[in-house]
């Protein structure tokens, strides 16, 4: 429910760069609390963290370059049916462990991902783009 109301919010208030702002700080909440509690990141949980954050922010460049053109001819449709499609299983993998980190990183990562989707399904049924791979 969460997802969706800034999916919404991300669609129809087109607030790009603000409502991945707010994704963003409750992510670095989590990370905040965890250095209050003077406790040392081990290299691999600093390197989980890295992931995350890189996760994250890599599809937002092109989520703003469709939210601003609206073109979406050279993406392809089937990639990123099965990049949501992936997170999503991730992501749910991460519930069932009860891996905070895991299932955050995923939700946010969804978030420009499933616009761009979402923005190349539109055009395609509108016929602006052909169903191709």
């Amino acid at each position: 429910m969460l997802i969706g109301g800034y999916f919404f919010s991300f669609i129809v208030i087109g607030r790009v760069t603000l409502s991945c702002f707010i994704k963003y700080l409750s992510y670095f909440y989590t990370l905040i609390i965890h250095l209050k509690k003077n406790t040392h990141m081990t290299t691999v949980e600093s390197v989980g963290y890295l992931a995350s954050l890189l996760s994250v922010i890599n599809q937002i460049p092109q989520a703003i370059k469709v939210f601003r053109s609206k073109d979406t001819h050279s993406i392809s449709i089937v990639m990123y049916f099965l990049v949501v499609f992936c997170l999503t299983m991730w992501m749910l993998y991460g519930v069932l462990l009860h891996d905070g980190p895991l299932v955050w990183a995923n939700a946010l990562s969804l978030i420009p991902i499933t616009y761009i989707f979402s923005m190349k399904i539109r055009n395609t049924i509108i016929g602006k783009d052909k169903w191709a791979i």
